[in-house]
């Protein structure tokens, strides 16, 4: 889902995800620069969702057309704590703010191997 978001140049502001006993759902709250073809971004997330769309090559030839990088400039970080819940790893995750940053954090959860239970 995050990244058909930003293959169609939507910001995302806010999310919520969710996932127990093999069901997940995720809401987002996003801003676009321009009008959104809603239509095209079900299309979209559903093909993704089968694994028919490419979206590494995609934010890949993205993240070449646009000009400049994040807007903070933040050293990466990731911080674990094991403590803070008796049933899930706590996952504190800083970087810069650019295209596809939040599709590419949990696209390395999952391959991983690993359920993101809250976010």
């Amino acid at each position: 889902m995050a990244g058909t978001l930003a293959l169609r140049g939507l910001t995302v502001l806010a999310a919520d995800a969710y996932s127990d006993k093999g069901m997940a759902a995720s809401s987002f709250r996003v801003e676009a620069s321009s009008e959104v073809d809603w239509d095209q971004v079900t299309v979209d997330v559903r093909r993704a969702i089968e694994g028919q769309l490419a979206i590494e090559a995609r934010l890949a030839a993205r993240s070449r057309r646009r000009n400049g990088s994040g807007v903070l400039g933040v050293e990466p970080s990731v911080r674990f704590d094991n403590h803070a819940s008796s049933s899930a790893t706590v996952v504190e995750v800083r970087c810069e703010d650019r295209l596809g940053a939040l599709y590419r954090i949990t696209r390395a959860f999952a391959d991983l191997d690993l359920d993101i239970r809250l976010a």
